[in-house]
């Protein structure tokens, strides 16, 4: 799969479709060009991921809103559905996101209340998305950013349907100022 980017409209454009329009991929079964089309996508997907992180970092949805930030981070997470469709589509495994020097999986766990609590990957997602944001952050907003850090799409609603039989992490970790919007507690 080869993305670009419409000079014109900035739109994130799939080249690789085919010519009747009927698929949006090339044939995972034979290489193109020498390419191992599996590997090349992988590490594309990874990349993606890593760059999507390194945005994130220092990310201000308030401040950057409609800034060429704000429409990298957009890209990036068009990109990595692009490939989360590809990697479905042919049935062939996702990369391992843990294995990925960069990404936020490395600290998996929190205390609360002295004792070691184990946290799954898209709740340790909520809390680094929270901890990256200097503001409050709307429930979509979360939602679509975990989705983008995870390559994944989501069925959830609410941020406190995923700390579900975790209640004690999230309401130790995490506040709501407002219905609808969420932020770190100030002592985490």
């Amino acid at each position: 799969m080869i993305l670009s980017i419409d000079p014109d409209t900035g739109e994130t454009i799939n080249v690789t479709r085919s010519d009747d329009g009927s698929s949006d991929y090339a044939d995972v079964e034979y290489p193109v060009n020498g390419l191992n089309i599996v590997k090349k996508n992988s590490e594309s997907y990874l990349k993606a991921h890593l760059l999507l992180n390194e945005w994130m970092a220092d990310y201000n949805p308030v401040i950057h809103a409609g800034t060429k930030p704000d429409l990298r981070i957009g890209h990036l997470m068009k990109v990595i559905g692009y490939y989360y469709d590809w990697f479905k589509t042919n049935r062939v495994p996702l990369p391992n996101l843990n294995e990925t020097p960069g990404l936020i999986f490395n600290d998996r766990e929190v205390i609360v209340n002295g004792e070691t609590v184990l946290l799954t990957r898209r709740q340790n997602a909520v809390l680094q998305v929270l901890r990256n944001s200097r503001n409050q952050l709307s429930t979509r907003k979360i939602l679509t950013k975990v989705d983008g850090l995870l390559g994944t799409i989501t069925s959830y609603t609410r941020v406190s349907e995923i700390f579900k039989g975790k209640k004690e992490v999230f309401n130790a970790c995490i506040e709501r100022p407002s219905k609808g919007y969420y932020k770190l507690k100030e002592d985490f």
